[in-house]
């Protein structure tokens, strides 16, 4: 952030006077003004030094001098300077180890994902599998018979749900029921046919010589 006016200069020494709470913050006005010039190089705008200046309060007790102050603002923003530096009171294996921010939880490693074994689709977990079976076959149903005129009914069902779900140009006609007096025929005809075969075993006993 470029200072170009007297006005910006005294927002970011407002800004800044807030570090005085640091024990070892300088107290001469040549040193406080070489830290707001620090700041100012490394800002894009006064938002990211107030940033900067919150974080640093809630991170030492102490001062901790210009370079752990730009450590501590790179922890975050790219400088508008190009100058970066790391932390060497959060330093961590991979870099800067800062603790989270007041209301930011500190992310997470991704879970490792677990290979499912062959054959065993239900989890990766061989155990837990094995008690999701136990379990499965506990819930199944018992097998039932089905009565003739269960399996009539379904037959009607599903010819009759065939048919509504089918377009009326692919449908197929239907098998007419037969009616009562059709019925009645068929009855009257079969019997027929059974006395006409009762008497030609009849006259075929006697032409034989048996007498019943």
């Amino acid at each position: 952030m470029k200072i170009e006016n007297e006005e910006q200069l005294r927002e970011l020494e407002e800004i800044a006077s807030d570090l005085i709470q640091l024990k070892y913050y300088p107290r001469e006005d040549a040193g406080r003004l070489s830290i707001i010039k620090e700041i100012g190089r490394m800002v894009s705008d006064i938002d990211q030094a107030r940033w900067l200046v919150r974080r640093m309060l809630s991170l030492y007790n102490e001062w901790p001098g210009p370079m752990e102050l730009r450590g501590c603002f790179c922890s975050r923003f790219r400088p508008a300077d190009g100058i970066e530096r790391h932390s060497t009171a959060y330093a961590g294996e991979n870099g800067d180890s800062f603790p989270p921010e007041p209301g930011k939880a500190k992310s997470l490693p991704a879970p490792q994902a677990l290979a499912m074994p062959a054959g065993s689709p239900e989890s990766a977990d061989g155990e837990l599998a094995e008690k999701v079976r136990d379990a499965a076959k506990g819930l199944e149903m018992p097998k039932t018979a089905i009565s003739p005129e269960q399996r009539r009914a379904e037959a009607k069902f599903n010819r009759v749900l065939g048919a509504v779900l089918t377009p009326p140009r692919e449908r197929r006609e239907a098998p007419r029921e037969p009616t009562s007096a059709e019925q009645i025929a068929d009855e009257e005809r079969k019997a027929g046919i059974r006395t006409a075969i009762a008497e030609f075993h009849e006259r075929k006993r006697k032409e034989a010589g048996y007498v019943s």
